[in-house]
């Protein structure tokens, strides 16, 4: 099975990517986002739990997003995807080093996403105008790139120490073009 980490700042362009590689290479798309999304739009008992650290762009627990993932990774339809993609995840040091304990150090395709600040405002502000996303909006997105900072350096730190560490450069070219390029770093390493 193939495990794939799409890691960058919010509004890099990571969801847009899974969804694509995910359907191409039949693969799970674990959506960290998401699937917080959704349990505060169902009002689940974790959704009441998150919903303010969500809105307000903090960072969980890393025990509460580890336990998701561990879940994810647990269902039982799993069999039929190729492996899985992870979205929004990591997003500290403590849960990359968890993710390679639940992965038993198995091999993980890391691909950093690097936009520069001024776009991913630009491309916050106009997506959250056009889907009306809560965790969408000025101040949030402050919150959001400040603790995405604070963890990035270590992030990139973990995963160059691997041997599976790419760096796409992910605003001054098209999307299908980038899509291309980490599709055929892909193909190249399963």
């Amino acid at each position: 099975m193939i495990n794939i980490i799409l890691y960058g700042a919010p509004g890099c362009g990571k969801g847009t990517h899974s969804k694509l590689i995910s359907k191409k290479f039949i693969i799970k798309n674990i959506s960290i986002g998401e699937i917080l999304r959704n349990n505060i739009k169902n009002k689940t008992k974790l959704g009441e739990k998150i919903k303010f650290y969500v809105q307000n762009g903090f960072l969980l627990k890393d025990s509460i997003i580890n336990e998701i993932i561990k879940k994810e990774l647990k269902k039982k339809n799993n069999y039929k995807y190729k492996g899985f993609l992870y979205d929004g995840y990591p997003r500290t040091i403590n849960q990359a080093k968890y993710l390679d304990f639940l992965l038993n150090n198995k091999k993980i395709l890391f691909f950093y996403l690097y936009v520069n600040k001024k776009i991913i405002t630009e491309r916050i502000i106009k997506r959250s105008k056009e889907e009306k996303r809560k965790d969408d909006n000025v101040n949030v997105l402050k919150n959001r790139i400040e603790e995405y900072e604070k963890e990035k350096k270590n992030i990139l730190f973990f995963y160059k120490k691997k041997k599976y560490f790419f760096n796409i450069k992910s605003y001054d070219k098209k999307i299908d073009e980038i899509n291309k390029k980490i599709e055929n770093i892909i193909l190249s390493n399963i």
